[in-house]
This record gives structure tokens, C-alpha cells and sequence, in this order.
């Protein structure tokens, strides 16, 4: 990607911002995103670092609903005390772990799309973010 107007490197922008989406930061992605745009002003950088910030978005987004349903769920075992405080905390406790394992799946997903991506960057190519790459070349086009 070679140097930009501050000497640094353009890669190092990508690789913070997969960093930033692993981590699930996505205000800061967005901010960086802006950032690029503004002061690089460097489309592949650009589209690259908006593929980051997408990726934190769908990790924000995804998350939430598992913890809508999650809630929906424990919600509906603990209406009225129709069950009782023991089967409703011991519901609201199996319930809690299985969604807490798809939220530990879904971090996994995105921290697997940020390595690889990450890699693909350093190797001087796209980003290649599966189903968002697309999408963030629509944006720029």
C-alpha cells in the first residue's frame, strides 16, 4: 500500500482497524474510517478500513440480537412466577450459556476474519472480507 502524507505506513490503518473489529470497537473503526478518508484520502485504503468497520458493525449488530433473543427467552420463563424462582433462575442460567456460547462463536467468526484479513493486507492484497468485501465495493464505486 506504500507510505502516507504522515510517513507511516498504510497497512498499519487497516491492520488497527481489523484490530479495532476483532475487538468490537465499532465507533472507534468509524472514527478511524473518517480519519482515513479525510487525511489519507486513498480509495483502497479507504475501502479497505470501511470492510474493518463493516465487520465491527455486523459483530455489534449480531451480537445484539443474540442478546435480544437471549432476554426474549428469559423473559418469558420468569412471567408471573408461573414456574417457580428455582426453575426460572436454573432456565435463565441454561439459557444465559447457550447464547453466551453463540456470542463466544460469533467473536470467534469475525476474530477469524479479521486475522485473515489482516494477513491478506500485510501480503500488499484486498482485504477480502467475506460477504462485505462486496458490499464495501459497491460503496465506492
Amino acid at each position: 500500500m506504500g507510505k502516507g502524507k504522515f510517513g507511516m505506513a498504510l497497512s498499519v490503518y487497516a491492520v488497527i482497524g481489523f484490530i479495532l473489529a476483532a475487538l468490537n470497537q465499532t465507533v472507534l473503526c468509524f472514527v478511524l474510517l473518517g480519519f482515513v478518508m479525510v487525511a489519507e484520502n486513498n480509495l483502497n485504503l479507504s475501502r479497505t478500513v470501511a470492510e474493518a468497520a463493516l465487520l465491527s458493525t455486523f459483530h455489534t449488530a449480531v451480537g445484539a440480537v443474540i442478546d435480544w433473543i437471549a432476554d426474549a427467552i428469559s423473559s418469558v420463563f420468569s412471567l408471573g412466577g408461573l414456574f417457580g424462582d428455582v426453575i426460572t433462575g436454573g432456565i435463565s442460567s441454561i439459557v444465559s450459556s447457550v447464547f453466551g456460547f453463540f456470542n463466544f462463536l460469533l467473536f470467534v467468526a469475525v476474530l477469524v476474519f479479521a486475522i485473515l484479513a489482516i494477513v491478506n493486507v500485510l501480503k500488499g492484497k484486498e482485504a477480502r472480507v467475506p460477504g462485505i468485501n462486496g458490499l464495501v465495493k459497491r460503496m465506492f464505486a
